[in-house]
């Protein structure tokens, strides 16, 4: 099947956001099998990753919904539901649970499958773990809409939201096919409310599509606090800077508002760079500019990975002119701190998979599954799982597993990700003589053996006075216990603080406090921190305003 006629239907300029594929480990289905193969080039427009220095891939494959002598089924864009399981949506077949004996009238142009639990998943046996939800084997079919007309088309952009009363809304945009599976050129967008059971068109929305498909936590949640309130998505090629940023608000697809979503066609805004202090802008699709900037694109999936607060980017390149049904080949992996970049190159592959993925086969996209994002590793690795599908011998839900990401050793403990007042926090080593602020001269005049050596993250004084929830962000790279060095003017502590370790015997004594200082502690994994202000409730900063803001140690 063609990925132009099955996933871009449409002209340029209409909103259409390629999804990708979670996906689980598990045993082989006798395709070979090479454990680490990165076959990098240096012929990507991006440097070197400074967080992940490599991908050990496992090309066992876990394969479902398909095979040899059976229909398969292709596309699989996949999303998370707030219900912790795993949603996709495929074209062109009978789903998982095939079996030669499957009669052809469970076959159907699109459906709607379940993965739950841990990987791999089993679509067989007496308790499979990977089941149809909406056509194919064990449904009934031919599957319809809500008001009884039949769904014909191809899903393309699939996802989950869990609005702010705890409901579940899936949202699903389809091209539309006729009868003899020709692409008609519209779109239908619709929703379900019941975990993918039932499917509801939204009314006229013509060739309007949403914004969605970046994955992150599940229902959409889990999204960093700087990003929180929308939904976000990638559009490739959408005009000559390359592919593009969407959002849209996340109310739109709340239960309340979702029927009337074609109300919020002008919604969507795009990233139309960034300001003098590093912050996006939003603008129009006439606005907009490339995120990413390679040659010829398709299909680029993008996961947030919470351990590393980075954003995993895949997608294929050098795709050729006149059409897609060629040989898979050149499959570029990116990370980046925002969504928007600056990128940097994890892996950029002429041929990906090389002799383990033959006979050769189109790629219809790879998503980095987040559900099955592993913790980081005390030997630096993470371990993810990844999915894919393809036509021929990959027509199905092939899933790999036991893939690492081989984190690079040298990496800086803390990266400062945002300020809220957005002052310009830094970092250096915590030792004696060293200044505690940004906007001060205050130094270190001594500390405890066990902060020596540890990164100072050195705020503003001027910030004294915060009471946000945010006031900073950052990651660590590997697992530290993070100090805050609080001023014992201050009466009480923040309510953030609640659960952290007062500690008895570390000090810091400087020309910032004349007189003694507390110090809150605790130990966090790699990943994003945040910490609140200095004058967050309960505390009562003294009248006299005579008082400093808290530093941060981590070590």
């Amino acid at each position: 099947m063609s990925k132009t006629g099955a996933v871009k239907p449409l002209a340029l300029g209409v909103s259409l956001f390629a999804l990708s594929l979670p996906i689980a480990c598990g045993p082989s289905d006798g395709q070979p099998s090479t454990a680490s193969e990165s076959q990098a080039s240096s012929k990507s427009p991006y440097p070197p990753s400074t967080v992940v220095k490599t991908i050990n891939w496992d090309f066992n494959i876990t394969r479902l919904a398909g095979g040899p002598g059976l229909d398969g089924s292709d596309l699989w864009s996949m999303a998370w539901d707030s219900n912790g399981d795993l949603y996709g949506v495929w074209g062109d077949g009978k789903g998982v649970g095939e079996t030669a004996s499957t009669p052809a009238s469970d076959k159907a142009f699109m459906g709607v499958s379940r993965f739950v639990g841990a990987p791999p998943p089993t679509e067989l046996g007496k308790n499979p773990t990977a089941t149809n939800v909406w056509g194919g084997v064990g449904t009934t079919n031919p599957n319809k809409y809500s008001d009884g007309s039949l769904a014909l088309g191809k899903g393309n952009v699939y996802f989950a939201v869990k609005d702010d009363l705890g409901n579940d809304v899936q949202v699903m945009s389809v091209a539309v096919q006729d009868a003899n599976r020709k692409f008609t050129g519209a779109v239908l967008v619709v929703y379900s409310l019941d975990e993918g059971e039932t499917w509801t068109k939204v009314p006229n929305t013509g060739s309007f599509q949403p914004c969605g498909g970046l994955l992150f936590g599940p229902g959409s949640t889990g999204t960093p606090a700087a990003l929180e309130g929308y939904v976000y998505g990638y559009l490739d090629q959408g005009n000559a800077t390359g592919t593009l940023l969407c959002r849209e608000p996340k109310s739109h697809f709340s239960k309340a508002n979702i029927a009337s979503l074609a109300a919020h066609t002008g919604g969507v805004q795009w990233f139309a760079g960034v300001d003098a202090k590093e912050n996006p802008k939003w603008g129009t699709l006439a606005q907009a500019v490339g995120v990413i900037n390679d040659t010829r694109t398709e299909d680029t999936i993008v996961t947030y990975d919470p351990p590393l607060s980075r954003y995993i980017a895949v997608y294929e390149f050098n795709r050729p002119l006149n059409g897609d049904d060629t040989p898979m080949g050149p499959v570029a992996v990116l990370d980046a701190h925002n969504p928007w970049g600056p990128w940097t190159t994890v892996a950029y592959y002429q041929s990906w998979g090389g002799s383990a993925l033959s006979p050769a086969v189109v790629n219809l996209g790879t998503t980095i599954l987040p559900n099955w994002l592993g913790p980081v590793n005390a030997n630096g690795t993470q371990s993810f799982c990844a999915v894919f599908s393809g036509i021929g011998a990959y027509d199905s839900f092939n899933l790999l597993c036991n893939n690492e990401l081989v984190l690079q050793t040298n990496q800086a403990l803390v990266t400062i990700d945002t300020v809220s007042t957005g002052k310009a926090y830094d970092t250096t080593t915590a030792a004696a003589g060293e200044t505690l602020f940004i906007d001060r001269n205050y130094t270190i005049t001594s500390l405890s053996s066990s902060f020596a050596g540890g990164t100072l993250i050195r705020t503003a004084n001027d910030d004294k006075h915060s009471t946000s929830s945010n006031l900073l962000e950052f990651t660590l790279s590997r697992t530290a216990t993070v100090h805050v060095v609080y001023d014992d003017r201050i009466t009480g502590a923040p309510a953030w603080l609640s659960g952290w370790t007062l500690s008895a015997n570390d000090s810091l004594a400087s020309t910032t406090y004349p007189n003694s200082t507390r110090i809150y502690s605790k130990t966090f994994g790699a990943g994003p921190v945040t910490l609140g202000g200095n004058a967050g409730s309960p505390v009562v900063p003294p009248v006299s305003g005579s008082f400093s803001n808290y530093v941060v140690i981590a070590k």
